[in-house]
């Protein structure tokens, strides 16, 4: 196995290893953060911590809910940090949450199309609540499976089931009354 080979010092292991999960773990910040600077950097955080504590891990089988456990651990940290300069810095100072503009492409209508589309969705996560919206990057941004993400968030299958079932009706409902209140 691949986190063998690392832990055992081999030349490029962990450059494989990286390359299998950093989408992965990429695309839960992106949908957590919403700000592609902070996704990327708080993906570098993670690999660096998982270098770090590979040692820790038990079950080499499961490396890839245990990286994502530290992605939840670094965002949950970086949420922290994030609250406590809000205190000691001005509101202005900050991003205003607002789209970024698409970028020109031979396929720009097809890629601002997708944008409106995702942003659409993003906004409608916000009516989320936390939990909702962790369970919905675990399950369709990072792709884990309901077990997986179980782990991740310390639940039950059962749990993650019903938190996405109730996060998915509340998107739903939250992009309806977004359509209708145009």
């Amino acid at each position: 196995m691949l986190v063998g080979r690392v832990r055992r010092g081999e030349p490029n292991a962990f450059g494989e290893l990286y390359e299998r999960h950093v989408d992965r773990v990429y695309r839960y910040f992106s949908f957590r953060t919403r700000d592609e600077p902070v996704a990327r950097e708080l993906t570098h955080d993670v690999f660096v911590r998982a270098i770090e504590g590979l040692g820790q891990l038990r079950d080499v089988e499961r490396f890839g809910g245990w990286l994502l456990r530290i992605a939840h651990n670094t965002l949950v940290n970086h949420w922290q940090r994030a609250g406590r300069r809000l205190v000691e810095t001005s509101l202005e100072s900050h991003e205003t949450g607002e789209p970024r503009p698409v970028e020109d492409s031979d396929d720009g209508l097809a890629r601002a199309e997708h944008r409106l589309r995702l942003e659409s969705l993003l906004a409608g996560a916000e009516a989320l609540n936390d939990r909702q919206r962790e369970v919905l990057a675990l399950r369709f941004a990072a792709g884990l499976s309901v077990r997986e993400a179980a782990g991740v968030m310390a639940c039950s299958e059962q749990a993650v089931k019903q938190l996405q079932r109730r996060a998915l009706l509340a998107l739903r409902r939250s992009l309806d009354e977004g359509e209708t209140g145009r």
